[in-house]
């Protein structure tokens, strides 16, 4: 009897408490406002913008506590790709590692590992680093990926473990990147039956994974709506392989100059200045590739933020200039670049202003 009146007592309590924190939380419309967790508070911290110092700060505390498996990925990929942007290269090293950490982890959803997957494609193509490129293809799986002589080969196969786990739409245009690039070299203009079926073929792969990379976008709109920082850059990389394949003379799967416009119709959507940059760059190299100085004006339109505004105040897309300029051998990247500097020459004075000997 004592016990059951102890329990009672116990409840009624517990529910006090709870309707007392409940009425706490309440604001002045009456609405019962969300008690947000450690990761939920590192995560809005870090989206805001805030990716360094004291979002890691946010994030190694978060780590400190008890964690689902999801929160616990979540914020080891959020550590890892802090690092990744260190100057320092044993830290990128470090970020590799985690990021390889988390994909061999089968406690962690399919879609965090392909994530990370991907990420480690991204950290050598942000510098173009041999000794990042020797690191990545090192251990199991990694090394079994390797191809000697051939860097983008090598990242098809990683982009293809990454789809493997989960068709996350950055590898699913990686992939469609190397293949449409593919397309580009063989389309010449004289083309044997051997060579058609093969860029009839590459064309396949190329939509499917359009197909499949607007999946995954859509996914991400639905959980973080149309002003989801990542939405423009995969809508960029999307219109350059539509660019691609442009190029090459399919022109039945999409336009290129369609896709470029709504990408930078989404950056404005989010307001991110570097991806902005990012965009018109590759919208103009595009024209230049295809049109040359025919389309000079609008070539000039799109570049001439960069050297009559100071709205790149990030320097993410100069440093891109800036580092292109030493890569050996010289890129499509690069080669763009000089195109570009060739119609516009306030734009080759800038890329002068850079470095570049032109």
């Amino acid at each position: 009897m004592l016990a059951v009146l102890v329990f009672g007592l116990v409840s009624v309590l517990a529910t006090y408490v709870y309707t007392q924190q409940r009425n706490a939380a309440l604001d002045h419309d009456g609405l019962v406002e969300d008690i947000q967790t450690p990761t939920e508070i590192a995560e809005d911290f870090f989206q805001g913008g805030n990716d360094g110092a004291e979002a890691k700060e946010l994030y190694e505390k978060t780590l400190q506590g008890t964690l689902s498996y999801n929160d616990e990925a979540q914020a080891k990929f959020r550590l890892a790709s802090i690092d990744a942007r260190s100057p320092d290269i044993d830290i990128q090293y470090k970020a590799i590692d985690a990021f390889k950490a988390i994909a061999a982890n089968v406690n962690y959803s399919l879609l965090w590992r392909g994530n990370a997957v991907e990420y480690v494609g991204r950290i050598y193509y942000s510098q173009h680093d041999q000794r990042l490129f020797d690191y990545i293809f090192t251990g199991d799986p990694y090394q079994s990926y390797l191809v000697e002589d051939d860097i983008d080969l090598s990242f098809r196969q990683l982009y293809e473990y990454a789809s493997s786990l989960y068709p996350v739409a950055d590898a699913e245009l990686r992939i469609a990147s190397w293949y449409a690039s593919e397309v580009t070299s063989l389309a010449t203009d004289s083309i044997s039956s051997t060579q058609q079926a093969l860029i009839d073929g590459m064309t396949t792969i190329v939509q499917t994974k359009l197909a499949s990379a607007d999946r995954d976008i859509q996914r991400i709109m639905r959980s973080g709506g149309n002003t989801d920082p990542r939405i423009p850059r995969l809508l960029n990389r999307r219109a350059n392989v539509l660019g691609l394949m442009f190029e090459a003379g399919v022109t039945d799967i999409g336009d290129p100059e369609v896709a470029y416009r709504e990408a930078l119709e989404s950056v404005v959507k989010t307001g991110g200045t570097s991806q902005l940059g990012f965009t018109k760059y590759h919208y103009a190299a595009f024209l230049a590739r295809v049109y040359s100085a025919e389309r000079s004006k609008d070539i000039s339109i799109l570049l001439r933020d960069f050297y009559e505004t100071d709205i790149y105040n990030d320097r993410s897309v100069f440093e891109f200039f800036t580092n292109e300029k030493d890569v050996v051998p010289v890129t499509a990247a690069g080669k763009d670049l000089q195109s570009l500097a060739s119609i516009d020459t306030d734009f080759k004075d800038l890329l002068v202003s850079l470095g570049w000997n032109l």
